[in-house]
């Protein structure tokens, strides 16, 4: 099929074109790529966030909802003169699918040279010369164990310290505000950077945006979003208490050019342990509590369900209510939501798709088996 746009139209997609074909040239160069994460991607980040950060809503919520419309409004448009008998059946189909393909390669242009190169650097483990064969499967297990042992521990602790009791007979609630977390967040994940000396996640970015469409973003399953075009960390406004802090921290490591789905919950989790406050800190220790005895239950249901068993029932209210809140969301927009987040993921080349989110727990214990943080029993 020939492409019979007008004049503009075909100069834009001819450009486009040519632009995303260098973007896939630049990203088989790790050394292109690794410029563009540690200079360019920044800096482009700060500018964009910079400037939506003038606006107090979220610009991205705005764009997103205005796209939509458009998009509506274009395809009826199309049927409107079908109806009206203005053009062939065939002739407005196609004036749509060419307005679309010419909008379609702008904005992947776009991603690409905002944000989306990203996606090509090499992972976490490997530009910290991690060894990935420290952790052998007959050492995981134990070290599964050890570790989610820990952060029962760990959590119980920090639940304590936030009520001083062991059940407060509500879900936590925050001792700082939004704005106070966020600048807690920003000087944590900048710790963050120094310990794993990655200058590409330095320097200050702009805070998160509290979205407002929350029951739409609620019914989607979605706790946020980086959004590249503005350069804003979205994050949904109905989230329990608790899981708000993990959830900023993530999407603000989108905002610091962190890709991978699995990268940037691992480094919110280290980034809310080296928060001074103990909501934070309770936040990114109970994450990543959730994901180790979800691991151990598929390896050793018995020893996850006695973790379980130790939590204080605080703990377990608060892990509770996330439940009873996101079981409350299934739907067909969570399915959508689901489908469209796998296939942007696969076509990023994002190994599993959706489940990459669960990878988070093989990086938690690498990175517990690459500092020694937690002595597993030697196998026998």
């Amino acid at each position: 099929m020939t492409f019979k746009g007008t004049p503009l139209e075909r100069k834009i997609v001819i450009g486009a074109s040519l632009a995303l074909a260098l973007f896939g040239s630049a990203s088989r160069s790790a050394a292109l790529v690794e410029l563009y994460a540690q200079e360019i991607g920044p800096r482009i980040a700060r500018a964009l966030g910079a400037s939506s950060a003038l606006l107090p809503f979220s610009l991205a919520e705005l764009t997103v909802l205005s796209v939509a419309a458009a998009l509506v409004a274009l395809v009826g448009a199309g049927l409107w003169a079908l109806a009206r008998g203005r053009r062939p059946g065939g002739e407005a189909a196609l004036r749509v699918a060419e307005r679309a393909l010419a909008a379609g390669l702008v904005t992947l242009t776009l991603f690409y040279a905002l944000w989306g190169l990203n996606y090509a650097r090499r992972s976490l483990p490997e530009r910290q010369g991690w060894r990935l064969d420290a952790l052998p499967s007959e050492r995981a297990g134990p070290l599964l164990a050890a570790l989610a042992a820990k952060q029962v521990t760990q959590v119980n602790a920090l639940y304590l310290l936030l009520h001083r009791l062991s059940d407060a007979t509500e879900p936590s609630r925050p001792r700082a505000s939004v704005a106070e977390q966020d600048q807690e967040l920003e000087r944590a994940l900048d710790a963050v950077a120094t310990a794993l000396a990655d200058l590409s996640l330095s320097g200050p970015r702009s805070p998160a945006k509290t979205l407002r469409a929350t029951g739409l973003v609620s019914k989607l399953k979605l706790g946020g979003f980086y959004f590249p075009f503005t350069g804003e960390a979205n994050v949904n406004g109905a989230l329990p208490v608790w899981q708000r802090p993990h959830v900023t921290a993530h999407e603000k490591a989108h905002q610091r050019g962190v890709a991978s789905e699995d990268e940037a919950s691992f480094l919110a989790v280290l980034a809310c342990a080296e928060a001074q406050d103990p909501l934070l800190r309770y936040s990114g220790a109970l994450f990543a509590q959730r994901r180790l005895l979800s691991e151990l239950t598929r390896r050793d249901r018995p020893a996850a369900e006695a973790l379980i068993a130790r939590r204080l029932p605080g703990v377990q209210r608060d892990v509770d209510a996330a439940r009873a809140f996101w079981a409350g969301q299934t739907g067909p927009l969570a399915t959508l939501s689901a489908h469209v987040n796998d296939a942007y993921l696969t076509a990023h080349r994002v190994a599993g798709g959706l489940d990459s989110y669960n990878r988070v727990t093989r990086l938690l214990l690498l990175h517990a088996a690459q500092k020694s943080r937690v002595e597993a029993p030697a196998p026998r």
